[in-house]
């Protein structure tokens, strides 16, 4: 993170971007990481503890975001590693995506992070009250690479997606609360970024 912090202070425009990103998807990681160090079970992540420290941490890294609005809404549920890792980039690529992309004229908006059991299901949420999407970036096909990251994860998990513009973008995952995978496996959820250039 410190490396790429000195490096980000030297770079400006898409390669300052690409860096910030890069930032971003570490500290998910790590702060799964740190919880799992706080926890006295070394499997598994209260989402109620997890999430509104990583939306917050993303928030703090927009310069000029301080006016829009950031609420967390995440029920106390303690969730197996393997899954929320994933479901910790996937809060990470949307939220991101909405301060970079929701609120092009003003910075009064309004960003919503939800998550929940709901029956023998999880139900994530990431809203906001931007511009909204265009339609042909909801296909893993036509999207941008923080979309593809976000299909490409949910695949991993069995999980379904789904985006909707209403009132700006929502964006809802679906996925069996009894499902677990057996291990670990950040080579997946890393093989949907694209390979760093370093010429």
């Amino acid at each position: 993170m410190l490396l790429l912090e000195n490096q980000a202070a030297s770079l400006e425009g898409e390669a300052f971007d690409a860096v910030n990103i890069s930032r971003h998807r570490i500290y998910a990681m790590s702060l799964v990481h740190d919880k799992l160090i706080e926890s006295s079970q070394l499997t598994s992540i209260n989402m109620g503890l997890f999430l509104p420290q990583l939306v917050g941490h993303i928030k703090d890294t927009f310069q000029g975001a301080t006016q829009v609005n950031v609420r967390v809404r995440a029920e106390e549920l303690v969730i197996d590693v393997s899954l929320a890792l994933p479901l910790a980039l996937i809060v990470n690529e949307a939220v991101t995506n909405a301060f970079k992309y929701a609120f092009p004229d003003q910075k009064n908006g309004e960003i919503y992070v939800a998550f929940a059991r709901v029956k023998e299901q999880y139900r994530l949420e990431i809203a906001d009250n931007g511009k909204g999407m265009n339609t042909q970036e909801k296909t893993q096909k036509n999207s941008g690479m923080g979309l593809k990251l976000i299909h490409g994860l949910c695949e991993d998990i069995d999980a379904r997606v789904s985006f909707q513009n209403a009132s700006g973008t929502q964006i809802i995952v679906i996925c069996d609360s009894e499902t677990q995978q057996e291990e670990i496996n950040l080579d997946v959820a890393l093989n949907h970024l694209p390979d760093l250039n370093t010429n």
